[in-house]
């Protein structure tokens, strides 16, 4: 469990601020800040990285996170999730990008989270500027989506594969370049 945490301005290949690995976790009011998630061949999860494990992040705020590498770009500037089940509830996400999916959050390869009550202001990347599911089975659940910019895929999510499910989500002014 963790409690009112700050991570602010870390750095790592994966998981800039937190990486969680095959564990059950709780994170709560917990702020994430200024972290990058940097490697040369990729790298996910700018303010939490988190791979085949279960828990729930609450009431957090992921802001000014980055996911980039070099040779191919990163996912998830704020939240990466991979065949995980996270209950993520209440979170902030602002200002995070990424080189390739989900400036804000990143769901694949099975992951199952539900992200509820979550709001994705003005984060950046290549596809689904605020979130992008790849062949995940996540549901987003009474989010906003607020200006939040692509270059080249969906401004505010994008999917690919997987069965997916939005329910009373809110989609304003959110942009793509292409």
């Amino acid at each position: 469990r963790l409690s009112d945490c700050r991570f602010a301005g870390n750095r790592a290949s994966v998981g800039g601020g937190l990486g969680i690995r095959t564990s059950a976790v709780i994170v709560e009011r917990c702020f994430f800040a200024d972290n990058q998630a940097q490697h040369a061949s990729w790298t996910g999860g700018g303010g939490i990285w988190c791979r085949a494990s279960t828990g729930a992040v609450t009431d957090c705020t992921f802001i000014g996170n980055t996911a980039y590498s070099v040779e191919l770009p990163g996912d998830g500037g704020g939240l990466f999730s991979e065949r995980s089940y996270l209950e993520v509830s209440g979170c902030t996400f602002a200002n995070n990008a990424t080189g390739a999916g989900g400036g804000g959050f990143y769901s694949v390869d099975q992951d199952s989270s539900r992200i509820t009550d979550c709001h994705f202001t003005e984060n950046v990347a290549a596809w689904g500027g605020a979130a992008f599911l790849e062949h995940s089975l996540a549901t987003l659940a009474r989010c906003t989506f607020v200006g939040n910019t692509s270059s080249s895929g969906a401004g505010a999510m994008e999917t690919i594969g997987g069965n997916n499910a939005l329910l009373d989500c809110e989609f304003v002014a959110n942009t793509t370049a292409s």
